[in-house]
């Protein structure tokens, strides 16, 4: 299927990209069901936007590349699988749980909208939001949790030098409870952070 650059397709039911199926998006995509990708191996979905903009929780399901992803469902969003946007993500309105899946942001991806407690990453699992870098520089992470109250905590990494090689990335997620061994005073959150 392809979506022509200044057009605008919406779905109020799921799409589904069959094994074998491509979307070369150069438009907008707006999905107020899921989006499932069948495809055994990694899709590029094209040069648009996909907007998740549902009034019931939504699925991202899939190996998908997308190079702007719109979060505007305030029931927010799960990640099914790993993925990648390499341009804009907005978050507008609602939480994109990663869960166990990595999402990951290309070299020249940034951060849109407004990040809150109402709109942010959930990166409370093992997945990370990792941020791909080709040359130092800092980057906000825009993420937090949604353990009982839903907090957002922001992660700024800052790289003042070094060498960022192909496929390189810093990544982060956190946990809502006391660090391990730090005694009577203490935050009831920590940052993992990992590089490659």
């Amino acid at each position: 299927m392809r979506v022509t650059s200044g057009t605008t397709l919406v779905s109020s039911a799921t799409l589904t990209i069959q094994n074998g199926g491509v979307l070369n998006n150069a438009g907008t995509v707006t999905l107020t069901g899921n989006l499932n990708n069948l495809n055994g191996s990694v899709s590029n979905l094209g040069t648009g936007t996909i907007n998740m903009a549902g009034t019931a929780a939504q699925q991202i399901n899939g190996q998908n590349t997308i190079q702007n992803l719109t979060i505007n469902n305030a029931a927010g969003i799960n990640l099914n699988a790993g993925n990648t946007v390499n341009g804009v993500l907005t978050l507008t309105s609602g939480r994109l749980t990663l869960g166990a899946n990595n999402l990951f942001l290309g070299t020249a991806a940034t951060i849109a909208g407004a990040p809150s407690a109402t709109a942010m990453v959930v990166a409370t699992g093992t997945g990370e939001l990792r941020k791909s870098f080709s040359a130092a520089g800092s980057f906000s992470f825009p993420v937090g949790d949604n353990t009982g109250t839903a907090e957002y905590s922001p992660v700024t990494l800052t790289f003042n030098s070094g060498t960022f090689g192909v496929n390189n990335y810093a990544g982060v997620n956190l946990t809502d409870a006391q660090y391990p061994g730090t005694g009577t005073s203490y935050l009831t959150r920590y940052w993992t952070v990992s590089s490659s």
